[in-house]
């Protein structure tokens, strides 16, 4: 991926423990237990993504882009996973396509390089994202 320096866990050090603030998120919003509770890895990626979704004050310390970028990259990676041991999921298909749409609708650079879902996508696919990981 050209662009891994996008990627990056810094975002999970603001929070002490990130599995508190999911409880406080489970609270206020219908997520799965199911899903959250699941002793897969990926059960891992999904609580990063809804982290960096609902925690509202991360958005004030990081640019939007690098936010949206981290959020699609948490939560590909999570269904990646998820659908290797699940199957497929529309409904988790459905909720990928919407968060490109709000990615459409909040990026206002004209300048930001959409390429990097693609690579996002294709390097999860090919799961050339470890090196990223290890790196972070």
């Amino acid at each position: 991926m050209n662009n891994n320096n996008a990627i990056n866990k810094d975002f999970f050090d603001i929070s002490a423990d990130i599995d508190t603030v999911i409880k406080d998120i489970e609270k206020r919003h219908f997520i799965r237990q199911d899903l959250i509770n699941a002793k897969y890895k990926w059960a891992e990626y999904l609580k990063k993504y809804l982290y960096l979704t609902y925690v509202k004050d991360i958005a004030e310390k990081i640019p939007i882009e690098k936010l949206y970028i981290n959020r699609f990259f948490w939560f590909k990676l999570f269904y990646h996973y998820y659908k290797k041991d699940c199957g497929i999921d529309v409904g988790i298909e459905q909720q990928i396509g919407q968060l490109i749409e709000n990615m459409c609708n909040d990026i206002k650079d004209t300048n930001f390089d959409w390429n990097i879902l693609e690579e996002i996508h294709n390097d999860i696919i090919n799961e050339n994202y470890i090196d990223i990981l290890n790196k972070i």
